[in-house]
């Protein structure tokens, strides 16, 4: 997906906008001594939203999608995915030795 952070915002107000209001302190508060507390309080109150399904199937009309070859596609969601393609990969990237 290659989109502007700007534009993925304009999204994802338009879509959820009740969700996005919730980001208002923490903008302000980036870089602070208090960003650390305002993220702590802000996380857990969070509503559960899909950002497949809330946002980009949405606003799917708005997007447009190109046929790329040679690509594979991976849900990297999970830990365990991450792990899983590695392996398939024989990849041992350094953070990993040093877990």
């Amino acid at each position: 997906m290659v989109s502007g952070v700007s534009n993925m915002l304009e999204l994802f107000r338009r879509s959820v906008p009740e969700l996005y209001s919730k980001f208002d302190a923490v903008w302000t508060s980036l870089g602070t001594r208090s960003e650390h507390r305002v993220m702590r309080s802000l996380y857990p109150n969070l509503p559960n939203v899909g950002f497949s399904t809330e946002i980009l199937e949405r606003f799917s009309p708005e997007m447009g999608v190109l046929p790329i070859r040679g690509i594979e596609w991976s849900d990297l969601g999970e830990p365990a995915r991450v792990m899983e393609i590695l392996g398939r990969r024989g990849l041992s990237p350094a953070w990993l030795q040093q877990a």
